[in-house]
């Protein structure tokens, strides 16, 4: 009868530290969830800012390329006007 209760109250005991680390672990779970739901939410925030900076270079890129051909076009009508006798 002894053996039999010492072993029923270890059962209890195996019982009420699973319960323990089952409730650790679920608690652990929502904190990981919710660490992911902020930093998807970073993402897509920086994805927004990516975009919009690449979409910045493109627009900088084509101007960059205008002002180059202006400066060149300039430089050639100065070539130009220097050649025209006087």
């Amino acid at each position: 009868m002894v053996r039999v209760r010492e072993a029923v109250e270890r059962e209890l005991a195996d019982e009420e530290s699973l319960k323990e680390r089952r409730l650790a672990a679920e608690a652990s779970l929502v904190r990981a969830r919710a660490t992911e739901t902020e930093l998807e939410e970073l993402l897509r925030a920086d994805v927004s800012l990516l975009s919009r900076a690449h979409e910045t270079w493109f627009a900088l890129s084509g101007l960059r390329e205008r002002l180059r051909g202006t400066a060149g076009l300039a430089a050639e009508r100065v070539r130009n006007a220097a050649e025209l006798p006087c």
